[in-house]
């Protein structure tokens, strides 16, 4: 787990703002699929890693979770 940590800190910040939303969707609407590798015996978990709170459609982002 520390070995994720760390990789996880060593990541670059490339700025920008922060689109939760779009993210979440993305798992939904694309990689969550079988036709790109998703099967229906296997539980569907992501790991999501943002630099803060959503600053773009925040007030999706309870709609999408």
């Amino acid at each position: 787990m520390q070995d994720v940590i760390q990789a996880t800190r060593m990541l670059p910040y490339l700025a920008g703002r922060t689109n939760t939303s779009a993210a979440l969707r993305m798992l939904k609407d694309v990689i969550f699929k079988s036709a790109n590798g998703d099967r229906i015996s296997a539980r569907n978990v992501a790991v999501l890693i943002a630099n803060g709170e959503s600053t773009l459609n925040a007030d999706q982002v309870k709609l999408l979770t």
